[in-house]
């Protein structure tokens, strides 16, 4: 297993590991960049704690604040 540090942005956090040709990328990142989304899509899968919407969590009666409140992803 290979595991891959570079740094783009203070505000990104992420990880990639390789293992026998696939790549597996977690990412916690308050942006999308052009760099982060390139990795994404080149990755065999990925893991994000990140919502698909940004009133997610209040339509499944999850909690009362809005994705942008908690500070998760949003392109750039």
């Amino acid at each position: 297993m290979r595991v891959v540090f570079e740094v783009e942005t203070d505000a990104n956090v992420g990880i990639e590991l390789r293992a026998q040709g696939a790549r597996l990328v977690f990412i916690q990142a308050p942006q999308t960049t052009p760099a982060i989304a390139s990795r994404l899509a080149e990755a065999d899968g990925c893991c994000s704690t990140t919502l698909f919407s940004d009133d997610e969590m209040i339509a499944a009666g999850r909690g009362a604040k809005t994705g942008r409140r908690m500070g998760h992803m949003r392109s750039v």
